[in-house]
């Protein structure tokens, strides 16, 4: 059976958790292949949202490309939001996609949030399990400055929090990062072997 992902750009981050570009998040036959029941759009001004007649239900953002502003767009009511609503979603063992225009740079600043909400991960190690999931992630000099400046806010705002900036497997307790902490090593043992073969 052809599937609409080899055709799109799609990628799976977690079980039931995709990011993807505008042909992703407006392709009613992807939403049935993988079960999408939520998404959240972070580009609400140039793409539609536009399967809610259907049951789909959306978190919408506003988010420029390549915005000029000096004021932050990565709050805490809006990092909550991001964190309720995709949680919600996953509890009930639903299907979710995060969208933007190209699928490179806003909606992977979405799933770094998340994880640096959620796991108390560094950006870094956000971004390495992101990069593992989906190597042409693009993301704008604006929005990293947003993820350093938001990293900066959490580890102020939880100044005796261990951050996580390795892929140790001691002391994690939840069985998705668990989970997430496995496949992400698992992945680079595969890719080391796959480099030494090639050598």
């Amino acid at each position: 059976r052809f599937l609409y992902s080899e055709m799109v750009n799609i990628a799976k981050i977690r079980d039931g958790l995709f990011i993807g570009d505008i042909v992703a998040g407006t392709t009613i036959d992807l939403i049935y292949e993988f079960k999408i029941s939520h998404m959240i759009n972070t580009s609400s001004s140039q793409i539609p949202s536009q399967f809610s007649s259907i049951g789909v239900k959306y978190l919408n953002f506003n988010w420029p490309e390549n915005p000029q502003l000096d004021k932050p767009l990565i709050k805490d009511e809006i990092v909550t939001k991001i964190v309720n609503f995709i949680d919600g979603c996953l509890k009930n063992g639903d299907g979710l996609l995060i969208y933007s225009l190209k699928g490179q740079n806003r909606c992977c600043v979405v799933i770094i949030i998340y994880l640096m909400k959620k796991y108390f991960w560094s950006l870094e190690k956000c971004r390495q399990y992101l990069l593992s999931k989906k190597q042409d992630i693009k993301i704008s000099k604006y929005f990293m400055e947003q993820l350093l400046n938001y990293e900066n806010h959490l580890n102020k705002l939880f100044p005796n929090k261990k951050k996580s900036t390795n892929w140790n497997l001691d002391n994690i307790k939840d069985n998705d990062e668990l989970l997430m902490t496995n496949t992400y090593i698992n992945n680079r043992r595969s890719e080391e072997r796959r480099v030494g073969k090639e050598c």
